[in-house]
């Protein structure tokens, strides 16, 4: 039906002008014309956008996507799309258990509301491509290495301040005893299990006013 207007377009701006025929002969056109003529175009996903005159182009990226999630669903993309939720403040920590029931299928529900989606409850295509992308929040324990090891360090630093129990001495990204020491006092604390492990409660446990969390403090939101 689309290709007619769609293919090749050389640039964005092609492709929003395609949004316009496409919008001349109907609106419900616009939002699938507009993202093919972009695929077309740049061979790259993209969310839809008002051009400058009004109609749609695409030039913003797709920042997540997944399976099609609903009530029953279970596994580890559940446990990802409550984590996003944590982080936006609408589900709880205590919320994440990788089980896609009543409170995980409200939370989607207001999401699709806010974002002017259908509010069926039911994660496909379109919430995924509206929802922000994963925070970089794995499990860490010692022995771990790496950019989210240094990132912990940090958060870690910022919330008590150097010289304290939960300064974890060099932000080197490498998880040592002196590390997993500043993790334990952290999760004291907190009130969180003592064993040094960094997980979600760690990551995403209130940490202080404003909303902080280790993952906010340690600069890995990403909403």
């Amino acid at each position: 039906m689309a290709r007619q207007h769609c293919a090749p377009y050389p640039n964005p701006q092609s492709a929003c002008i395609a949004g316009v025929q496409a919008a001349a002969k109907g609106r419900a056109w616009r939002f699938d014309v507009s993202a093919y003529c972009v695929l077309a175009a740049t061979g790259k996903k993209s969310r839809p956008t008002q051009c400058e005159h009004g109609a749609f182009g695409a030039e913003d990226e797709i920042v997540n996507s997944g399976p099609i999630l609903s009530i029953g669903s279970a596994g580890p993309d559940v446990r990802r799309l409550q984590i996003i939720f944590v982080m936006t403040k609408v589900l709880d920590v205590s919320d994440i258990d990788s089980q896609f029931g009543p409170k995980t299928q409200d939370a989607v529900k207001s999401f699709q509301q806010g974002n002017n989606l259908t509010p069926d409850g039911v994660v496909g295509p379109l919430t995924w491509q509206a929802l922000p992308a994963d925070p970089n929040t794995p499990r860490l324990a010692r022995g771990s290495t790496g950019p989210a090891v240094s990132a912990l360090q940090k958060g870690l630093k910022a919330f008590d301040g150097p010289n304290t129990p939960t300064d974890p001495g060099q932000i080197d990204g490498n998880f040592g005893q002196r590390t997993e020491s500043a993790v334990r006092a952290y999760q004291t604390r907190q009130s969180i299990a003592v064993d040094g492990v960094v997980g979600d409660q760690t990551w995403w446990a209130p940490a202080g006013a404003a909303g902080a969390t280790v993952a906010k403090l340690a600069g890995l939101v990403t909403a």
